[in-house]
């Protein structure tokens, strides 16, 4: 039977502090890759363990959700950008002399990076 779980919005009974405290993993995640001159992907999961211990302890989710909902996040995040590279890769190796490959370099600059050739 799958585990129901109702969000409250105002889990700390604050109009100010509750929206400060959901908003720590966006700040958390732009905050380091700013100030802390992080990497982006290290960033991104300092960003997403504040987000987990939020919704964990603030929130009250359970645990399983709470994974779930990671995986689903990223899942949903790098989708899109597997989806643009295996267009990418079908456009270069498949088309590497015509319009595709001109189309892609016009839209891609760091295209000629990837295949290793300075063709523009």
């Amino acid at each position: 039977m799958p585990t129901i779980w109702l969000q409250h919005y105002d889990p700390l009974h604050s109009a100010l502090l509750s929206p400060l405290v959901a908003g720590l993993p966006v700040v958390v995640l732009l905050g380091s890759i700013a100030l802390l001159r992080m990497r982006i992907h290290i960033s991104a999961l300092f960003g997403l363990g504040v987000a987990l211990g939020v919704g964990l302890f603030v929130y009250g989710m359970p645990a399983r959700l709470a994974a779930a909902s990671a995986l689903y996040g990223a899942a949903f995040g790098l989708f899109p950008i597997g989806w643009i590279i295996l267009n990418v890769i079908f456009c270069t190796n498949s088309l590497s002399s015509g319009a595709c490959l001109r189309f892609c370099v016009r839209v891609l600059p760091e295209l000629h990076l990837i295949r290793g050739s300075n063709s523009s």
